[in-house]
């Protein structure tokens, strides 16, 4: 039976709360009930910010926990991620937001060697 990511999730961490899902570096794992509460947390976030099914909200950051408890924050809010490549310059980023026209636009605070909420 194929899950939803936000299924699959829920499920893992019932059955093993404590068991790690992901490791991220070699002194951060992130147990399944951790990162189901993290992104528990970050969909009520989006519900606050009025992000709901069908909607589009953007990530402009690298590969990291944050990023993947925001993608399964967006499944449970029934939103679609859209990714933007942190190599992106201005004007590339001004055309994929142009382009992709999401709800809310999540950046990380440093993408490579710049200030990413300066460059947003």
């Amino acid at each position: 039976m194929i899950h939803a990511l936000d299924a699959t999730v829920l499920e893992h961490a019932a059955q093993h709360p404590d068991r790690p899902l992901y490791a991220f570096d070699l002194d951060r794992t992130v147990s399944a009930g951790e990162f189901a509460d993290l992104a528990g947390r970050r969909a009520a976030t989006l519900a606050a910010l009025d992000v709901g099914r069908g909607d589009r909200i953007a990530v402009w950051a690298e590969n990291s926990l944050d990023w993947l408890v925001l993608l399964a924050a967006a499944a449970w809010r029934g939103a679609a991620l859209v990714t933007l490549h942190p190599g992106l310059s201005t004007p590339e980023l001004t055309t994929a937001l142009a382009r992709s026209r999401p709800r809310r636009l999540f950046v990380a605070r440093r993408l490579r060697d710049r200030d990413g909420a300066a460059t947003a």
